[in-house]
């Protein structure tokens, strides 16, 4: 995919001398904003940075994108329902 932002000349410049590297900079910017919004899984989102788990991993630290774990009461109602299930003898 190729993505094109019109921007007058001396903004352009302006902004390409302060940001160099700025086209791998924008792309990594839109496909972590992609992966937090869950439109990109994690595998989808290392293949489209051309990096591994783990140097993914350390994009998404750079980027403050952290795991959703849930909320101590979700975690407990999960536990209850597997307490259920055993007591039930599923």
């Amino acid at each position: 995919m190729v993505l094109t932002i019109d921007l007058p000349d001396d903004v352009e410049q302006r902004i390409r001398a302060q940001n160099p590297g700025l086209e791998s900079q924008a792309r990594e910017i839109i496909l972590v904003d992609l992966y937090r919004r869950g439109q990109l899984t994690h595998h989808a989102l290392s293949q489209a940075l051309r990096l591994d788990r783990f140097e993914t991993e350390e994009v998404l630290h750079k980027h403050k994108v952290t795991e959703d774990l849930g909320t101590l009461e979700e975690h407990l109602a999960e536990v209850r329902a597997v307490q259920e299930l055993r007591t039930s003898g599923c």
